[in-house]
């Protein structure tokens, strides 16, 4: 079964987008964490590519502008539409090794805790399952930015600097993010010529050599040297594989996410209590109250994904959680009074109006 270990510093990869940076055209929007992933991911729609070309794109410039952040030993997990299929899911998270020996003090940085990464695997299957583009042509941007560098943002910077110690550890973070000692400030000029020659080796192979090849080989004996797990078998058997959708829905839209080791079901549970209450009538301090609580409540049913995860998308479901009362951690706003709601028919706790 998959799950999720800590990675070596600078190893961690995130979603290929977040909210931070967006840019739009008439027909298309990019959203990632980096301007020059943004900008990566429009230049494949302006030459003719498509969403799948973007997010590749994108996805590799943001291992190489925010390498605290994102990087090629990390993890993927993406839900996307294909006309004609309809809503999809891939799940490309971090694998345990087979040999991996749990010890009674987990250990939180080192060659130890890295896993299986998927992030390679899965954004190049999606590429080449849905792109038009070729991988060369989406991996271009990525491969300049790390041979001719670019300017480290200073947000960058902060993260690399807090985690200073652990990364005068080891030889490689030493070799690779450090400069007399110490990270590179922000606004320097960041050259990465290692990665851009990895980069360059996924686009001419399509990440064969990454999971059974040279690059394979050299990462797994550092890790074994370094003390850690994985091995080039691991490497080699690493599959991606289909999500598992799970949909609900909330004030009469539908919620569509991945189950496990995603959350989906999580958040359209903590949707559906909060649908439970006319948020646009609350004050701020209850707005805020509300939320918290059904973070809460969802996230006491964490345990309960792995035997019933489908149970927890179900409107009735939610309904009942928030009629058992708020947390006893929690206080329950003032003058609150119960109503009947439509969406389950349940009485439930909500202010009154």
């Amino acid at each position: 079964m998959k799950q999720l270990l800590p990675f070596l510093f600078l190893l961690i990869a995130s979603l290929a987008f977040s909210q931070q940076k967006q840019d739009t055209s008439s027909a298309a929007m990019v959203a990632t964490a980096h301007p020059m992933a943004t900008e990566a991911g429009l230049l494949m729609l302006k030459q003719g590519g498509n969403a799948f070309d973007a997010i590749a794109a994108s996805s590799f410039m943001l291992s190489v502008v925010e390498p605290s952040m994102s990087g090629l030993g990390g993890r993927l997990q993406a839900i996307y539409f294909v006309p004609g299929q309809g809503v999809k899911g891939l799940d490309a998270t971090t694998q345990v090794p087979a040999g991996y020996i749990k010890k009674e003090k987990e250990a939180e940085h080192g060659y130890g805790t890295i896993g299986v990464p998927g992030m390679v695997k899965g954004i190049v299957q999606l590429h080449q399952q849905y792109g038009k583009l070729p991988l060369k042509q989406v991996i271009e941007p990525a491969i300049a930015a790390a041979s001719k560098g670019h300017m480290l943002l200073s947000e960058e910077s902060k993260r690399e600097s807090i985690e200073i110690k652990e990364l005068r550890k080891f030889e490689g973070t030493v070799a690779h993010f450090l400069q007399k000692d110490t990270v590179f400030a922000g606004g320097s000029l960041f050259k990465q010529p290692a990665l851009a020659k990895t980069l360059k080796t996924i686009a001419r192979d399509k990440g064969k050599s990454f999971y059974n090849g040279g690059i394979a080989y050299s990462l797994t004996e550092e890790i074994k040297q370094g003390g850690g797990f994985l091995t080039l078998a691991d490497m080699k058997n690493y599959q991606a594989e289909e999500a598992k959708i799970v949909r609900g829905s909330y004030r009469g839209y539908e919620i569509i996410g991945t189950g496990l080791p995603c959350y989906g079901a999580i958040v359209i549970e903590m949707l559906q209590m909060l649908e439970q209450v006319d948020l646009s009538k609350v004050s701020e301090r209850d707005y805020l109250q509300y939320h918290a609580a059904a973070h809460h409540k969802a996230y006491e049913d964490r345990p309960l994904l792995k035997t019933k995860e489908d149970s927890l998308v179900v409107a009735r479901y939610a309904v009942n959680r928030w009629k058992d009362s708020l947390p006893k951690t929690m206080i329950l706003p003032k003058n609150t009074t119960t109503a009947d709601h439509s969406n389950g028919g349940g009485k439930t706790v909500c202010p009154k109006q």
